[in-house]
């Protein structure tokens, strides 16, 4: 039966591809018709290369016939943020205004990594204006259409949640995986700083970016961040840092890790379904052998303050040119902001890199205590959107200025329907604690599993 075809999972397919059941082509021809029959409402592509996916969908299926096997994402549709490039498309970065004349030239390494595993590139997903904000104003969120998907990557989460790819591409400055992911119901992975090469995407803050990936869970996201991960010599952000097996403790359970529920401004002014769903979440990490006790991350309650002044002047300084001869084509949600980045000091930007630099060494003694942190993924469920009001920063940002690995996954849903998100953290460089978790708490719930109707 093909009514299932669009939520299936990465492995699941890639089970079905290998044992005949499912060809690749019949997969993406499924994804296509329900982009067609559904996207007019969520508006989560920019673009989709109908042909291309198609043709590339075949030639995987032929390539696994004759048992040549890229891997786990062989034959597996993804969609990609447009702020990456891929050869010969356009990477307009949500603001066709400003960059309508941009035609990448070659592909983003995180995109010629995806080819070389078999990957079949759907088309471009939708962002908040150069990925400055938490809307994505021309997205729509699955579970409820008078709803923000959240953003930057707000496309990418709502093609998911829509049943319209199996894995996306995102990134992340201040939450930009992780918002959308608990808005949207999805599961997303902002990995180590330095992790995943940031070469050929349009950059937002150079000290903050992050690019990751956002799947239906969180094995999905381990299968896709081992392809994406690895040293690029010419981004100068990228570190040489061995890449591990992220799948292989995936059995493991949690029995022994000791994790840290993080208080103070994580815990306050949340919607009144967040408290008894991270309750829970809690609860069922303890039945499954975890210790969670109370932790506090030093430096929480100022790390939106140090965002803001770091993150709006490493913006403007990118977008400056821009700025300057095509003002009036900014989106209103993002000219304001980048005006009042040319405005702060450079003793401002400084003092805030230095105190950024004292939260990261305060913060690290964290892990000689603590395996993992929990936390909200967000304060509130999606808004409404008219409403004018975004995704909310606060929980997400403290680790963009610390660089640590964040896990975002579903943890229930409101009365009404809207899903909820948490975040484990773990210390740099251990994602695979973040997947062994994951995956047990994945295992030991459903709220992964729901779909919107």
């Amino acid at each position: 039966m093909t009514h299932d075809h669009p939520f299936l999972s990465i492995v699941e397919a890639g089970r079905r591809f290998r044992s005949g059941v499912l060809r690749p082509e019949m997969l993406v021809e499924a994804l296509l018709a329900r982009i067609d029959a559904r996207d007019g409402r969520v508006g989560a592509w920019v673009s989709v290369w109908r042909e291309e996916a198609l043709a590339a969908a075949r030639n995987a299926g032929i390539e696994l016939d004759s048992g040549q096997d890229r891997g786990p994402l062989h034959g597996i549709p993804i969609g990609v943020k447009d702020l990456i490039d891929v050869a010969g498309e356009p990477t307009l970065a949500g603001a066709p205004e400003l960059r309508g004349g941009h035609r990448a030239t070659q592909d983003a390494p995180v995109v010629t990594r995806l080819r070389a595993a078999g990957a079949v590139l759907l088309g471009k997903t939708q962002t908040h204006p150069l990925a400055m904000g938490t809307l994505t104003p021309t997205t729509r969120n699955p579970w409820d259409l008078e709803r923000i998907p959240g953003g930057s990557s707000g496309g990418s989460a709502a093609a998911l949640a829509a049943g319209m790819c199996l894995g996306a591409l995102g990134s992340d400055t201040g939450g930009s995986i992780r918002l959308p992911a608990a808005l949207c119901g999805v599961t997303g992975l902002k990995p180590t700083y330095g992790r995943v090469s940031r070469r050929g995407i349009v950059p937002l803050a150079w000290t903050l970016d992050h690019i990751g990936p956002l799947a239906g869970s969180v094995e999905d996201t381990a299968l896709m961040l081992q392809v994406l991960a690895g040293y690029d010599a010419d981004d100068p952000r990228s570190v040489d840092a061995l890449v591990p097996d992220f799948l292989a403790q995936q059995d493991a359970g949690v029995r022994g890790l000791r994790i840290g529920r993080l208080q103070g401004p994580f815990i306050e002014d949340l919607h009144a379904a967040y408290p008894p769903a991270l309750d829970a979440a809690a609860a069922a990490l303890e039945r499954l052998g975890a210790t969670v006790t109370d932790a506090v991350l030093p430096y929480a309650r100022e790390a939106p303050t140090l965002l803001e002044a770091i993150l709006p002047a490493e913006a403007a300084t990118i977008h400056h040119e821009l700025l300057r001869t095509k003002r009036e084509h900014f989106h209103p949600t993002v000219g304001p902001r980048l005006d009042a980045g040319l405005l702060i000091p450079a003793t401002d930007y400084l003092q805030a890199q230095r105190l950024r630099a004292a939260m990261r060494s305060a913060c690290l003694p964290l892990f000689d205590q603590f395996d993992l942190l929990l936390a909200p993924t967000d304060r509130q469920p999606a808004p409404l959107v008219n409403s004018g009001i975004g995704a909310t920063t606060r929980c997400t940002a403290p680790f963009n200025l610390t660089g640590f690995p964040v896990l975002a996954l579903p943890c229930g849903f409101t009365a009404d329907g809207l899903p909820l998100g948490l975040q484990l953290v773990a210390a740099p460089w251990a994602e695979g604690t973040l997947v062994r978790a994951g995956c047990a708490y994945q295992r030991a719930t459903d709220w992964h599993q729901r779909r919107p109707a």
